[in-house]
Order: structure tokens, then C-alpha cells, then sequence
């Protein structure tokens, strides 16, 4: 497993799967902060601020991928 590090602020494309697995969902959004750590699992999970419905999800650090240099408009939002 990779280890993810991720600091409220930073810019993320996040996933969700369906339960075999296949791509359900994805998009842009911006870590709000830590929710839980697994420590025996190596697992952080994460509060995301999805960028284009504005909801607030908790999103495995396995789902997680950082986005460097980008600017999010408050348009989009």
C-alpha cells in the first residue's frame, strides 16, 4: 500500500468505486482535513470538499490522488 500524506488546502482528484470495484464516480476537490487513521491498515481517510457539487465526503487515502498546480475558481465551487 502507498502511503499519502495530505495537508488541508491541497488540491486532490478523488474516486469512488463500486463495491466490485468498478469506477463509480470522480472529480476535483480540496482536503478539509483529516476523519480517521488506520493505523494497522496504513489508512487515512480524509474530509474532501468535492469541487463541483460543493458535498462534503470522506474518501479513503487509496482513493486519493494529488493534483499539483492547479487553481479552483470560486465559480466552480
Amino acid at each position: 500500500m502507498r502511503k499519502l500524506e495530505l495537508e488541508p488546502g491541497q488540491t486532490v482528484f478523488w474516486y469512488e468505486y463500486y463495491s466490485d470495484m468498478i469506477l463509480r464516480d470522480g472529480g476535483v476537490g480540496i482536503i478539509l482535513g483529516v476523519e480517521n487513521r488506520f493505523i494497522n491498515y496504513n489508512i487515512v481517510t480524509y474530509k474532501v470538499l468535492k469541487q463541483n457539487s460543493g458535498q462534503i465526503a470522506v474518501i479513503s487515502s487509496e482513493n486519493l490522488e494529488i493534483i499539483e498546480n492547479v487553481e479552483i475558481s470560486e465559480a466552480n465551487v
